[in-house]
């Protein structure tokens, strides 16, 4: 990883932003460029180094720094990009190409350059020639579905199997490329609703979550509305837009399934889950709109919200703004090698990051009750840098989808 050892993405937080239902600057109902560059000050609250405008244009292969007319011109997202840069956030944008048959995925950032205001450069690429970059794996979020099927054939999580997978993506990159880390973008459902729990451990839950991914090796990025738990909807299905699961819908109907059957996949799998309007506030449309939204905003904004989770210090927001500034302070988070902690426990994932010099212990539990946890007596001095749950830790018992990271200096550990 020599080559890749200086690049600034590799320490940092990157935050996806679906444009279209982030914030609505004209009222039209529907996000925008300017809606974007009118929270950069939230965003570099939380700590954000860049954000990926994700989708921007109509068409990734021929046409990708000609934004979507509906979210603005070229001329905004140039401002935008000024307008970040000003807070040390950066721009970036996603394409596909060289149109010529390369296998090559491509992130671009916007910048500046003397010569010319705006350009340009491909800093990410994963091309057939062997070469590896940053990667994205999604291998994991095919097992909560049958094996061979859909996704929208439900299967319960094999927790030994999701701990297998990433902890093959953590050691077979290391010291080759480097990890894209990521629980949800516009194609996924809430990660809280899919790998936690949405009802009464909703913020126990995603800040586990978020302690899980932010511990690994690599690159998180952060979709907008997860840094507040935002959860799955349960609309009717007349309310949602996704073609894909209207199909689905229209096909699973005409053969004859149990409609309640495809009403819950469509609860537990649906992209539209993740495209909601993002939850600003408790006034009308969740302060997304002055207008009317193109797509019906989840009922739970009311509670929550960013404006409630910013004065909230035990909030979600709170939470991962710290996961952010310790990712920052420990290089150990980027340095660090990665060994997996009791396999085939079906309810405790749990990791070590090392060096040389110390260690972290990432510790999690995947379940909505009290887990009996393996002996640790050689963490018990450790400095715990955070944890999803206030005051003493009992020993020997790790409560409803609790989590922590703790710190010792240790000699001889070998990635």
């Amino acid at each position: 990883m020599e080559n890749h050892s200086k690049q600034w993405w590799q320490s940092a937080v990157i935050y996806q932003i679906y444009p279209r239902s982030f914030y609505d600057s004209n009222g039209d109902g529907i996000g925008d460029l300017e809606g974007i560059a009118q929270r950069l000050d939230y965003l570099q609250t939380l700590g954000a180094d860049a954000v990926w405008i994700s989708p921007l244009c109509l068409s990734r292969t021929t046409n990708f720094w000609d934004p979507d007319p509906a979210l603005g011109t070229k001329e905004d997202l140039e401002t935008l990009a000024v307008r970040a840069g000003e807070r040390g956030i950066r721009v970036i944008v996603d394409a596909e190409g060289p149109p010529k048959g390369e296998n090559t995925s491509s992130l671009l950032e916007i910048g500046r350059r003397q010569d010319r205001p705006y350009y340009y450069s491909i800093w990410h690429r994963n091309p057939a020639d062997g070469t590896v970059g940053l990667t994205f794996q999604g291998e994991h979020e095919l097992l909560d579905q049958q094996e061979g099927r859909e996704k929208w054939d439900l299967a319960p999580l094999p927790l030994v199997k999701f701990k297998k997978v990433f902890t093959k993506w953590q050691q077979n990159l290391y010291g080759k490329g480097w990890n894209g880390l990521l629980w949800e973008n516009y194609r996924q459902p809430r990660s809280v609703s899919r790998f936690g729990d949405d009802g009464r451990y909703r913020m126990q839950a995603a800040k586990m979550l978020g302690t899980l991914l932010f511990g690994m090796r690599g690159t998180p990025f952060l979709y907008q509305g997860e840094e507040l738990g935002m959860a799955n909807v349960k609309f009717d299905i007349e309310e949602y837009r996704d073609p894909e699961l209207l199909a689905m819908y229209r096909e699973r109907m005409a053969e004859g399934f149990d409609e309640l059957d495809v009403m819950r996949s469509i609860y537990e799998k649906g992209s539209d889950n993740a495209r909601t309007p993002m939850q600003w506030d408790d006034s009308p449309h969740a302060g997304f709109t002055a207008g009317t939204p193109w797509i019906r905003c989840n009922p739970d904004y009311t509670m929550v919200n960013a404006a409630e989770e910013l004065v909230n210090q035990d909030s979600v927001f709170h939470y991962y703004q710290k996961l952010i500034r310790l990712r920052k302070k420990e290089k150990i988070f980027t340095e660090g090698g990665y060994e997996p902690l009791w396999e085939e426990n079906e309810n405790i994932f749990a990791y070590v990051r090392g060096t040389q010099e110390e260690e972290l212990l990432v510790l999690c539990n995947f379940r909505g009750q009290e887990i009996p946890c393996p002996p640790m007596r050689e963490w018990e001095e450790g400095e715990v840098l955070t944890a999803n749950y206030d005051g003493h830790r009992a020993k020997g018992i790790l409560r409803p989808y609790e989590a922590m990271i703790i710190k010792k200096r240790k000699e001889g550990f070998h990635a």
